[in-house]
């Protein structure tokens, strides 16, 4: 009887070890389980915080690259469109044959050139000039810009010196060459600040700027034009211009 009780004991103490021994290993488990899933779950915020990054990046890749494209747009648009003014002013002076060779060039108001018609330069200044700029007018434009800059070099201070600046500038601009249409701009501005042509030369400044990528220089001399001469006939393009840069 005696044993019997015994043995009952400790099969009693060996099925509680049992569950103490399985208890312990159960947790030991859950432990693991946590400690996994705890740096899963970090791996995990990491990787889509990484994937908001990268559309907020190609987000703003492709809203740069639109801008770039519009000013490109603008830039081209704008050449061109200077490229055939010479055409369509030429086109539309036929129902004027009373309009003098320079406004038939450029009717819209830059660059026309009264003071062909009036007297005081010497003879051969105003035959090369006239000479140079029927060149012009007869689209022979390497052959006028020569005789611009001969006449240049021959007359620094004649009459029509700012005038043939003004035309070089512009032949260069045509021809593709902005820096040197720039170049010769800024010689009408600085060394005639009194001529007829400053204005005109101011909106150009502007126009060959915005060509050179220089936008904040190219409204500085469009608005130029607007404050200085207002009641010119190059400031209504100037505030056209410049609307379309900002």
């Amino acid at each position: 009887m005696e044993e019997s009780v015994a043995e009952n004991e400790e099969q009693s103490r060996d099925r509680v070890s049992v569950r103490q021994r399985g208890g312990s290993s159960i947790g030991t488990t859950d432990e693991t389980s946590a400690g996994t899933s705890q740096p899963a779950s970090q791996l995990g915020q990491l990787f889509y915080q990484m994937q908001l990054l990268r559309d907020e990046v190609q987000r703003l890749n492709g809203a740069l690259e639109e801008q770039q494209h519009r000013i490109e747009r603008l830039a081209r648009e704008q050449h061109e469109r200077y490229l055939g003014l010479d055409k369509r002013i030429v086109e539309l002076s036929g129902a004027s044959p009373d309009a003098s060779a320079d406004d038939r060039f450029d009717r819209r108001g830059v660059g026309t050139d009264r003071q062909i018609q009036q007297p005081g330069a010497a003879p051969t200044e105003r035959i090369a000039y006239e000479s140079a700029y029927q060149k012009m007018e007869r689209r022979e434009y390497e052959a006028a810009g020569q005789g611009f800059q001969q006449l240049i070099e021959a007359y620094p201070n004649g009459q029509f010196t700012p005038n043939a600046f003004y035309w070089l500038g512009e032949l260069h601009r045509k021809n593709g060459d902005p820096e040197s249409a720039r170049q010769s701009f800024v010689q009408v501005v600085t060394l005639y600040p009194d001529h007829s042509k400053v204005p005109d030369a101011l909106y150009k400044l502007g126009v060959v700027y915005a060509q050179l990528d220089e936008l904040a220089l190219a409204i500085e001399y469009l608005d130029r034009v607007l404050s200085e001469y207002p009641d010119s006939t190059a400031a209504g393009l100037a505030e056209q211009h410049a609307a379309e840069l900002r």
